[in-house]
């Protein structure tokens, strides 16, 4: 964050700056005292498990230069007063973004964003200074937290918003204000939440209807919600797909054992052969939406083309691991939807060793809940997988399903919890297996990750 005087923090809050601070210099923005290293603006956020306004005596002794709070504080040190500090970090956000020259695009949809995110990540930083959106940092929280990290040097902001009920993407949108969107996919992801894959739908084309009309989206042509999501777009629009679209990435050639594919991407701008360093139609998929945002965005197909080259998968979204023992651990254990799985199962498919699954619960589906689960253990048993382990009292479906398909019950196990699971699989893999590991993130699959390459 550039330095920006508390005293114009204050006005674009509107709220008054306590004079004995009023020629202070914010250099940051935190809702958590542990980040703060001097010179930071505290933001009082409530939560779940704890109050920021109970921390802000810790966030001045640690050398915050003001707090942001909906009541006075006892500490030692200038507060703005605000109705909702939550809000007031968004009107923040949408302020201090319109003082910055960067170009900024967000990417939404059901799976996969992350990945996208990170591969336009590496396209832009090849085209100039980029901030990229960390981990998780893709909620009201976390969004404004990511622009305040650039500063008058940045030309690209690439965002990720969360969409967890209606609403939410109009409030990252209208707090980040992005030229250009993109929406990977619609699928059942936060069926549970938001009822039917059509509110789904609805809830992120909130993207698009926040969009300037001299900005641009990219939108998936093979999904079957395209042509809901086309006319809600009023900017020019990139379409990308496999089978179809502006952009369209076909996978020319794959090497199971070292992880690596070459994919072959058409666009308006001419056709390139990107070596990824990873493998599967869903890698591919993830590199056209990429490939097609960086083209909204203006960059060129060489950039575009070094940017994919340069991404590789990280922790709990396809990194491959090998423990001391010679198993190779394929960490996939951040999120899952049915998707998501059958994508990470076909990787695991083509891999020359014996190939164990082992899937946890897939949350938050809704009514697709129980199909969901059993479309998965379904694909499993087609695939010939060698072995499979579920985990969760909803994974039991797809352990079902397996048998039912034909899969050996000899060769499919169900526990209740990660101890069990990662127990019994220490006691049966062998040097040269390959291990899938993936489940929702309520079920907290590292965990067996760890007790894997422990």
């Amino acid at each position: 964050m550039r330095a920006t005087g508390l005293a114009a923090v204050a006005e674009a809050l509107g709220v008054d700056c306590p004079s004995e601070a009023s020629g202070a210099r914010v250099m940051g923005v935190v809702h958590d005292t542990r980040l703060i290293e001097g010179g930071e603006l505290f933001f009082a956020l409530p939560g779940e498990q704890a109050d920021g306004h109970s921390f802000i005596g810790e966030a001045f002794a640690r050398g915050a230069v003001a707090a942001v709070s909906n009541r006075p504080s006892e500490a030692r040190g200038p507060v703005l007063m605000v109705r909702d500090p939550l809000q007031a970090l968004g009107r923040l956000c949408r302020w201090y973004r319109s003082s910055l020259r960067a170009q900024t695009v967000a990417i939404t949809g059901s799976v996969g964003k992350t990945t996208t995110r990170e591969m336009l990540g590496r396209i832009c930083m090849r085209c100039g200074p980029t901030v990229v959106a960390q981990g998780n940092l893709n909620t009201e929280v976390g969004v404004p937290l990511t622009v305040f990290r650039a500063d008058d040097a940045t030309e690209y902001l690439v965002l990720e918003f969360a969409m967890r009920g209606p609403g939410q993407i109009a409030w990252l949108a209208d707090a980040a204000r992005p030229r250009v969107g993109a929406i990977t996919n619609i699928d059942a992801v936060h069926a549970e939440l938001l009822g039917t894959v059509e509110a789904i739908a609805e809830a992120k084309a909130e993207l698009l209807a926040a969009l300037p009309r001299d900005g641009a989206a990219a939108l998936p042509a093979d999904d079957v919600y395209f042509g809901f999501l086309r006319p809600r777009a009023l900017c020019p629009v990139m379409s990308f797909g496999l089978s179809r679209g502006d952009v369209r990435a076909r996978i020319a050639s794959e090497d199971a054992s070292s992880g690596r594919s070459t994919v072959a991407v058409t666009t308006p701008e001419g056709s390139a052969d990107i070596k990824l360093r990873c493998i599967g139609p869903h890698y591919a998929y993830d590199a056209a939406c990429a490939a097609a945002a960086g083209l909204c965005m203006g960059l060129p197909l060489s950039a575009i083309a070094e940017g994919l080259e340069g991404y590789a998968p990280g922790r709990g979204r396809g990194e491959v691991c090998v423990s001391a023992r010679g198993v190779r651990v394929f960490d996939d254990a951040y999120n899952a939807s049915p998707r998501s799985v059958k994508a990470a199962l076909y990787v695991l498919s083509v891999q020359p060793a014996r190939r164990v699954a082992v899937l946890g619960d897939m949350l938050e589906m809704g009514d697709a809940e129980e199909t969901g689960h059993r479309a998965v253990g379904a694909y499993a048993a087609e695939l010939s997988i060698d072995r499979l382990v579920a985990v969760g009292s909803r994974a039991r479906w797809i352990a079902d399903e397996a048998v039912s398909r034909g899969m050996s019950p000899e060769h499919v196990h169900h526990f209740m919890n990660n101890d069990d699971a990662a127990t019994f699989l220490l006691g049966v893999l062998a040097p040269g297996d390959t291990v899938l590991v993936k489940g929702s993130r309520g079920q907290r699959m590292e965990s067996i990750v760890a007790a894997l390459l422990d």
